[in-house]
């Protein structure tokens, strides 16, 4: 298991797992955002955000991104954890989908369109003889592509400053 410290994040329709966040409200409605904080080492579970250590964590950034920390009524703080895939995901007459057989970031938002995959496959397999065998070996080469582009795509975007970071951002910004 690694620790992910992603830089920073922010949604204005949910709050994804694994990230300190917060919420506000926009035009009278609330709105849940999330940012991160650089991190050696978090606990498992939930913990309640500490609002000074995020405002630390963010001095020096824009006025904009400040006021949305402060208007925090609540902060969630967990941990974001990268977990290799299950090396069988069946035993006996039990399969296993989604995130129990092969966990994923969230960093290319695959972790429910896999698991409806892997069902749709299940499905397709689970009444022939050895179909829990046959819906593994046909799954896991794309889960396994698809974990390691989450992978490659958490350290692209949250490269420290420096000359890749800058390449990716005229890349993106392209």
């Amino acid at each position: 298991m690694r620790w992910c410290s992603p830089l920073i994040y922010q949604w204005c329709t949910g709050c994804s797992a694994g990230l300190p966040g917060g919420r506000c409200r926009c035009a009278g409605r609330p709105r849940r955002w999330c940012f991160t904080l650089e991190s050696g080492q978090a606990p498992e579970g939930y913990t309640r955000g500490d609002p000074g250590r995020l405002a630390d964590a963010y001095e020096g950034w824009h006025t904009n991104v400040r006021r949305m920390l402060a208007a925090a009524d609540r902060l969630v703080h967990h941990g974001l954890f990268d977990r290799s895939p299950l090396h069988g995901w069946h035993r006996g007459r039990i399969a296993v989908v989604g995130d129990a057989a092969h966990p994923m970031l969230p960093f290319l938002a695959q972790g429910a369109t896999q698991a409806i995959e892997d069902a749709a496959t299940l499905a397709a397999c689970v009444c022939d003889p050895g179909g829990l065998a046959r819906y593994e070996a046909l799954r896991r080469p794309r889960v396994d592509r698809v974990v390691a582009a989450v992978r490659e795509r958490a350290v692209r975007m949250h490269l420290p400053d420096g000359p890749r970071q800058r390449q990716r951002d005229h890349e993106l910004a392209g």
